[in-house]
C-alpha cells in the first residue's frame, strides 16, 4: 500500500485533481497554520483540536483568494451575510478535511524527504524573481506570514504529505476500455429531427391584456413586486493610499534612508552544495564510514552519491542541492555546511532529523549589498506609504475623537478634519455601490443606530490604512409596488402567460395529428417554422440548445419517428426524431480518456473524504461553547 501510494504521487490526472482540492503553497491559503493556537476551538476531529484562529486565519485568506479572482463581484456577493457564512462553512470544512487528512498519512508512515521540500520550495512562483528562486524575497515573504523557515518546511511538508497519500488512492481508480469504448460511442452518436417552432413572443406581442387581467394576475402574483428598504447614504474616507499619492520624497531622502538602512539591503550569503544522504541506523553509519573511505582514497563524490545516496532526486545530479542560503535545509545541514571554507571541501557525517549526511562544498556566493540605484524606487514607495500612515493614523484618531463627539452630522467631522463628505445614490442592501459594499459597511448601515436613529457610525476599519464612518442620508422602507408603478411588467407577464397557454395548445395539437401518422398544417397567421437539422451531435451549437438536449433525451424511434415537446425561453417546439446514427468504429480520443479518470479521480476524492469523515468523531463547537478547555 505505501508503495503504491508513493509511486501514486507522480501520475499526470492525480496531479491535475489535487490542483483542484489539495491547498497550494504559494502564500495564498497558508493562513490556517499562522501563529500559535488561540484559547477558543472551532472543531475537533477525533483528538486534534482546530482553533478558532486558525479558522480565522484561513476565512481571512479565501476572502483575499474570492476577491482577486472576482473583483468588484465579490464586494457585491459579500454584502451579503449568507455570503460571508458560506465561505466559513466551507473553510472549516476544509480544515477538517485537512485534519483527517494528516491523521491518515501519520497512521500510514507516509514521509517526505528534506530534499523534496526543498525542491518544493524553490520552485513556488511566489519566491522566484525572473524564474529564479530569490532567497531574500522567500525569507520576507514567509517572514510577513509568521513563519520561521524551519516552520514552513513543515508545513510544506505536511502538504505534500497530503498530496502522497491522496494520489495513491486516486491513482488506484482507472477506466476500463469497454468503458471508454461506450462513452465514446454514445458521444459520436448523431441524431436528426425535424422541430415545429412556435413563437411565444410574436404570440405574446399580438396579444393585448384587457385591465381585468391585468389586475387579476397582480392580485394574486403581488409578491413578485416588492420594492426591499432602501436608502442613500453619506461617508467620510481615509485612505492612506490616497495619501501617498499627494506625498513627494526627494532623493536627498532616499539616499539618506538607504545609508542609515543599508543592512536591509544586503544578499545574504548563498552556498551550494551536494550530498550523500544515509540512513540513521547502524548500515548507514557502516555505509558512511565506506563512502569516507572511497573518497580519502580519491573518490569522485558525484559518483559516489548516485551509488550510495537514498535523496533519489539529488543523487540523480550528483548529490547536488543548488544554491541556499542559511535557513532552508535545517539547523544541523546549516552548520556543516557553512563551516566548510573551501569549494570541494568535506564535511564529516551530520546527523538530522532525516538521516546521515556526508556534504561537499561545491560553491560560494558571497554577501552583497545591492546599489542604491536598484532600490531606490522601492524606498520611495517605502517612504510615502509610512508617511502617508503616519498621516492615516493621526486622522484616525481625530475621527474616532470627533465621531463620538459630533454623532449627529459628517459635516461638523469633516470640516474639524478638512476631509470631504462624499454620497451614493439609493440602492438596496443587496446590491450596494462598490464603494460601501464592504459587509461591515452594510451592516453598520442598516443598524439601528445608523438606519432608526440617525447617528453616524462608529470608525469602521476596513483594513490597513483603510477607515470610514457613514451615516444615512434617506431611507425608505420595504414596501409592496402599486399596480400603477409596474402596469406595463404585469401586462407583459399576462401576454406571455398566454402565449405559452396557447402555444402549448398548438403543440398539443401537433402531437396528436403526428401520433396519429398525420402531417400538421402551418396556417398562414401561425408565428410557426418548420426546420430540420440533419446529423447533429451532442455539442452541436447548430440549433436551439433545448431542442437538441432534448432530442438526445429521446429514445430511439423503433421505426418511423418519436415525437415529443419542449419549451425553450420564448418558444415551443414539437420535435420529430426521425434518425440516431451510430459510428461504427469511433477514434479513441485521448482527451475524453483524461477527462474520465479527472472525473473518476474527483469522485474517488470526495469518496476518501466522506468515509474518513464517518470512520471519524468530529465535533463542531458552537462559538458560546468554544472554550478549549471544555475538550
Amino acid at each position: 500500500m505505501l508503495e503504491k501510494i508513493r509511486e501514486g504521487s507522480q501520475g499526470t490526472i492525480v496531479k491535475v485533481v489535487l490542483g483542484a482540492v489539495i491547498l497550494s503553497f504559494a502564500l495564498a491559503g497558508v493562513g490556517s497554520y499562522l501563529g500559535n493556537p488561540a484559547e477558543l476551538v472551532a472543531a475537533k476531529v477525533n483528538d486534534q483540536k482546530i482553533y478558532t484562529q486558525a479558522l480565522e486565519n484561513a476565512v481571512r485568506d479565501e476572502r483575499t483568494r474570492l476577491q482577486q479572482q472576482l473583483g468588484e463581484q465579490f464586494e457585491m456577493m459579500a454584502s451579503n451575510p449568507a455570503f460571508e457564512q458560506q465561505i466559513r462553512a466551507s473553510v472549516l470544512e476544509r480544515l477538517i478535511t485537512e485534519a483527517l487528512l494528516d491523521q491518515a498519512v501519520a497512521e500510514h508512515g507516509l514521509a517526505i524527504g528534506d530534499e523534496q521540500v526543498r525542491q518544493a520550495i524553490v520552485s513556488m512562483p511566489a519566491f522566484q524573481r525572473d524564474g529564479v528562486f530569490d532567497n531574500d524575497l522567500y525569507l520576507s515573504l514567509i517572514s510577513r506570514q509568521g513563519f520561521s523557515p524551519a516552520s514552513f518546511r513543515e508545513t510544506v511538508r505536511a502538504d505534500m504529505s497530503r498530496r502522497q497519500f491522496v494520489t495513491g488512492v486516486l491513482d488506484s481508480d482507472f477506466v476500463l476500455p469497454n468503458e471508454l469504448e461506450r462513452i465514446e460511442s454514445l458521444l459520436n452518436q448523431t441524431r436528426s429531427v425535424r422541430y415545429w417552432k412556435i413563437d411565444t413572443a410574436k404570440i405574446a406581442a399580438s396579444y393585448i391584456p384587457t385591465e381585468e387581467q391585468v389586475q387579476a394576475y397582480f392580485d394574486d402574483h403581488q409578491y413578485l413586486y416588492q420594492q426591499a428598504e432602501m436608502l442613500s447614504a453619506e461617508y467620510i474616507r481615509i485612505d492612506a493610499q490616497q495619501l501617498a499619492q499627494n506625498i513627494s520624497i526627494s532623493e536627498q531622502q532616499v539616499a539618506e534612508y538607504y545609508e542609515a538602512n543599508v543592512d536591509l539591503y544586503k544578499t545574504a550569503e548563498e552556498r551550494r552544495a551536494s550530498h550523500i544522504l544515509l540512513e540513521n541506523s547502524d548500515e548507514g553509519r557502516e555505509a558512511a564510514r565506506k563512502v569516507e573511505a572511497e573518497l580519502a582514497a580519491g573518490g569522485d563524490f558525484a559518483e559516489l552519491a548516485k551509488t550510495y545516496s537514498t535523496d533519489t532526486f539529488s543523487a540523480e545530479k550528483g548529490g547536488d542541492l543548488d544554491w541556499f542560503a542559511r535557513g532552508i535545509m535545517g539547523d544541523e545541514f546549516d552548520e556543516a555546511v557553512f563551516a566548510l571554507t573551501q569549494e570541494g571541501d568535506v564535511s564529516n557525517v551530520v546527523e538530522t532529523p532525516f538521516g546521515l549526511h556526508i556534504i561537499q562544498l561545491t560553491g560560494v556566493r558571497p554577501e552583497a549589498t545591492k546599489p542604491l540605484s536598484e532600490v531606490a524606487t522601492t524606498i520611495q514607495q517605502e517612504l510615502q506609504q509610512n508617511q502617508a500612515l503616519e498621516q492615516y493614523y493621526q486622522l484616525q484618531e481625530e475621527v474616532t475623537n470627533l465621531a463620538f463627539e459630533l454623532p449627529d452630522s459628517l459635516d461638523e467631522l469633516a470640516s474639524e478634519t478638512g476631509l470631504t463628505v462624499e454620497h451614493t445614490d439609493t440602492f438596496e442592501r443587496s446590491n450596494p455601490p462598490a464603494v460601501v459594499a464592504d459587509p461591515k459597511v452594510i451592516t453598520a448601515l442598516f443598524s439601528e443606530q445608523v438606519m432608526r436613529d440617525r447617528l453616524n457610525s462608529d470608525p469602521i476599519e476596513l483594513g490597513e490604512g483603510l477607515l470610514m464612518v457613514v451615516r444615512v442620508k434617506d431611507y425608505q422602507p420595504a414596501r409592496s409596488k402599486t399596480l400603477d408603478e409596474v402596469k406595463p411588467e404585469v401586462a407583459q407577464a399576462v401576454a406571455l402567460q398566454n402565449a405559452a397557454d396557447s402555444a402549448n395548445d398548438i403543440a398539443d395539437d401537433y402531437l396528436a395529428k403526428l401520433a396519429a401518422g398525420e402531417t400538421p398544417l402551418i396556417e398562414a397567421d401561425q408565428p410557426i417554422v418548420l426546420l430540420s437539422q440533419a446529423d447533429f451531435r451532442r455539442d452541436s451549437m447548430e440549433l436551439d440548445r433545448a431542442v437538441r438536449d432534448r432530442a438526445f433525451a429521446m429514445p430511439r424511434p423503433e421505426q418511423g419517428s418519436q415525437f415529443a415537446k419542449v419549451s425553450g425561453r420564448d418558444y415551443v417546439a414539437v420535435i420529430a426524431l426521425d434518425n440516431v446514427s451510430q459510428v461504427a468504429e469511433p477514434e479513441s480520443d485521448e482527451r475524453l480518456a483524461q477527462a474520465l479518470e479527472q472525473t473518476q479521480a474527483q469522485v474517488a476524492y470526495t469518496a476518501l473524504v466522506n468515509a474518513l469523515k464517518e470512520q471519524a468523531d468530529i465535533v463542531y463547537v458552537r462559538q458560546d461553547e468554544a472554550d478549549s478547555d471544555l475538550f
